[in-house]
């Protein structure tokens, strides 16, 4: 092809194609270029979103347990210690008792002894 006559205005009418064509190219990419960087933008933020912790039912939560649990503690507390009070009470009564059969054993022995004495006098030297 190195005889064929150049035509010069087909070849202009080329390049300025080319031309309109890349520069058409070059805003695709432009505009390609933007949303992908406001895709990744908007990825990056709901993965932020999604590592924040959530205060909010977690302060609930903790508000609640502490109530339940401070309704359920004294109302224990307050059985507990009525408990040990009617522990000491029982004591004192059985101490009372022990008491009282101690004595009482120690009168029928001293009673008893004396009865052997009555049946068996002592012999005189």
């Amino acid at each position: 092809m190195p005889g064929a006559p150049l035509d010069h205005g087909a070849l202009t009418q080329e390049v300025l194609n080319l031309k309109e064509g890349h520069g058409e190219l070059r805003k695709e990419f432009r505009m390609l270029d933007g949303k992908v960087d406001a895709g990744f933008s908007l990825l990056a933020s709901k993965i932020d979103a999604g590592r924040k912790i959530e205060w909010t039912p977690i302060s609930i939560i903790v508000s609640a347990l502490l109530a339940i649990g401070a309704a359920l503690y004294y109302p224990v507390r307050e059985a507990i210690s009525e408990s040990k009070a009617q522990t000491e009470i029982a004591r004192r009564e059985n101490e009372a008792r022990i008491i009282k059969l101690w004595d009482a054993t120690n009168a029928t022995s001293r009673e008893l002894e004396f009865l052997k004495g009555q049946l068996h006098p002592l012999q005189k030297p």
